[in-house]
């Protein structure tokens, strides 16, 4: 199980704050912490989403948005000690010190795809 992995009540997510739920799609399911959340979609696995780059995809509307699901869990990105998670529909990104987490999808993230990923996340997803 995914919160367990993460170190349950004492890790990275904290203590549950609601049940498991259904997402809208009837497909996906999801779960709140105190620190963050849990999302799981056939398509995607469970992945984690916390801190500022959960904020910024709830705000854009959690997996009813463009993003859709989260495809990672939130991870290190070697460019400016940057964190990130990548999703369906695009990427979110935060350097510190900036008080949000920004988005890259579309046209420009197919760019950063196709010369490996490297400027922004560290990784590829080809």
């Amino acid at each position: 199980m995914k919160y367990t992995e993460l170190g349950g009540q004492s890790g990275l997510l904290g203590r549950p704050i609601d049940d498991e739920a259904t997402c809208s799609d009837g497909v996906g399911r999801f779960r709140h912490f105190e620190y963050g959340s849990i999302y799981w979609h056939p398509l995607t696995g469970a992945n984690e989403v916390h801190g500022l780059i959960r904020e910024k995809w709830a705000r854009l509307g959690w997996e009813k948005s463009f993003l859709g699901y989260p495809k990672t869990d939130e991870r290190s990105s070697p460019v400016a000690k940057g964190r990130y998670n990548q999703f369906q529909g695009g990427t979110i990104l935060w350097f510190p010190p900036a008080k949000e987490a920004f988005v890259v999808h579309g046209t420009i993230r197919d760019k950063g795809n196709s010369l490996g990923w490297n400027s922004l996340s560290g990784t590829s997803e080809r």
